[in-house]
C-alpha cells in the first residue's frame, strides 16, 4: 500500500524521491490518510495530519491540516475529490473540530468547497548589497542538523513560545515539531543558522537553501540585532549567487531595516486556508470581545454543512439561535473565516454591504478583531 501511495504523490506532486521517503518515514505513520480505491486501483488520496493550534487569547484547539490531496490523472473530473473533501469536512464536525486547514495549489479548487485564507506571509528579492552595512552583533552559529542534540531542540521550543505571543493564530511548535522541521530541511540539504546573544540565548534563526540563489525559507527573530546579524551572514554568500530570495513573517517588513528599497521587489504569499466547521462555539469563543450591554445578531449561510445555516443572538459570554430575528449582519461561512481569524477586519467587507445595520459597526469592529497570523510548513 505505502508504495502505491508513494507512486501516486510522484505522479501527482513530482517532489523527490528523497523528500517522498522522508514525508512516508516521518509524517504518514503518525497521521490519518483517506484513501479512495476502486476495483483495486487506488485513484484517491488526502493525508490529515494533526496539530495542535493557539491564539492570542490563550484557546487551543487541534485540528487536520490537509496534505497531498490528489485523484490519478485518468479518475478527474468524475467527482472524486469532491466526494473525499466533503466526507473529511463531515466527519471532522462530527468529531467537533472547529475548523480544517490546508495550503492550496490553486485556491479556487477548495473555495468551492468554503475554505478562504487566513494566513499569508512575504516575500523579498534584492541584492545581496542590501545588506553590505549590517553588523553582526550576535554570535551566529550553523550546526550541523544531523548533530543536534535535545538541548538545542528545548532552546528552539522557548524561543518559538516567546516569540510567538506576536501572532494571532499559530501551530504550536514544540521540540518534537523542530525535530521534524529540520530534518525536512536536511532532507532538502538546507542549513540552519542560529543567532544567540551574549547569554547565549537564541535570539532568531533562518532557514537556508541554496539554489539557482539564497532562499531563506523562514526567518524568526526577536529583534533587530538578531535580524541584522542573521542577514549579516546572508550577504556573505554575495560573490557565489546573484540574488536572495527572503519568506518572511506577516509583520516583519524588511523595508523598515534597509537604507534604500532600490532594486528590492515584495510580494504578498497567501499561505494557509480554513474551513469553519463548528461555528457556534467559535462565536461562543469571539463572544468575549463584547461588553456586557453589547448585542450582535449575525446570519450564517453554508452551503455544505447544514447546522451552521442559521441566526445567532451574540452577547457577552453567550450565543442563542433564533431564525425569527431580524440579522444586524448577514454573511456566509466563506466571508466569515478571514474575520474570525483576524486575517481581514470587518472594513474590508463593508463594500459588499453586509452589515444591515449600520449602528452595530462599533460593536463588530470589537468582535472580530485583526491580528497576525503565521504558518510556514508543508508537512
Amino acid at each position: 500500500m505505502k508504495q502505491q501511495l508513494k507512486k501516486i504523490w510522484r505522479l501527482i506532486f513530482n517532489d523527490s524521491f528523497e523528500y517522498i521517503d522522508w514525508y512516508f518515514t516521518n509524517i504518514y505513520p503518525k497521521n490519518e490518510s483517506y484513501i479512495v480505491e476502486k476495483e483495486s486501483q487506488l485513484i484517491g488520496t488526502v493525508y490529515q495530519n494533526r496539530y495542535s493550534l493557539s491564539l492570542s487569547d490563550k484557546n487551543i484547539f487541534t485540528a487536520d491540516y490537509l496534505v497531498g490531496v490528489a485523484v490519478i490523472p485518468e479518475k478527474q473530473n468524475q467527482g472524486i475529490m469532491r466526494e473525499m473533501i466533503i466526507d473529511i469536512l463531515k466527519d471532522r464536525k462530527a468529531e467537533g473540530d472547529e475548523a480544517i486547514f490546508l495550503t492550496p495549489i490553486d485556491k479556487a479548487i477548495y473555495e468551492r468547497f468554503g475554505f478562504n485564507y487566513i494566513s499569508s506571509l512575504l516575500e523579498y528579492e534584492c541584492e545581496f548589497s542590501h545588506f553590505s552595512s549590517f553588523k553582526k552583533e550576535y554570535e551566529v552559529i550553523s550546526p550541523v542538523i544531523s548533530d543536534l542534540d535535545n538541548s538545542i531542540y528545548e532552546e528552539l521550543e522557548r524561543f518559538y513560545l516567546s516569540i510567538s505571543n506576536q501572532f494571532n493564530l499559530k501551530i504550536d511548535r514544540d521540540r518534537e515539531f523542530y525535530k521534524l522541521l529540520l530534518s525536512e530541511l536536511r532532507c532538502e540539504e538546507g542549513e540552519l543558522y542560529i543567532a544567540y546573544n551574549s547569554l547565549n540565548e537564541i535570539k532568531g534563526y533562518i532557514l537556508l537553501h541554496r539554489d539557482k540563489d539564497i532562499v531563506v525559507k523562514e526567518i524568526l527573530v526577536e529583534d533587530e540585532i538578531a535580524l541584522k546579524s542573521l542577514l549579516t551572514t546572508v550577504y556573505s554568500f554575495k560573490n557565489y549567487y546573484n540574488k536572495v530570495k527572503i519568506i518572511t513573517p506577516q509583520n516583519l517588513e524588511l523595508e523598515s531595516f534597509l537604507y534604500s528599497d532600490f532594486s528590492l521587489s515584495k510580494r504578498v504569499i497567501n499561505r494557509l486556508q480554513a474551513r469553519i466547521l463548528n461555528i457556534k462555539p467559535i462565536l461562543l469563543r469571539l463572544s468575549k470581545n463584547l461588553n456586557s450591554f453589547d448585542e450582535l445578531i449575525i446570519k450564517i449561510s453554508d452551503d455544505i454543512i447544514q447546522e451552521n445555516n442559521s441566526i445567532f443572538k451574540i452577547s457577552q459570554n453567550r450565543v442563542e439561535e433564533d431564525k425569527n430575528l431580524t440579522p444586524d449582519l448577514v454573511i456566509s461561512i466563506f466571508d466569515i473565516t478571514p474575520l474570525i481569524y483576524g486575517f481581514k477586519d470587518f472594513n474590508y467587507f463593508l463594500e459588499q454591504k453586509t452589515l444591515k445595520n449600520k449602528e452595530k459597526k462599533n460593536i463588530v469592529d470589537k468582535f472580530f478583531k485583526k491580528g497576525y497570523n503565521f504558518f510556514n510548513q508543508d508537512f
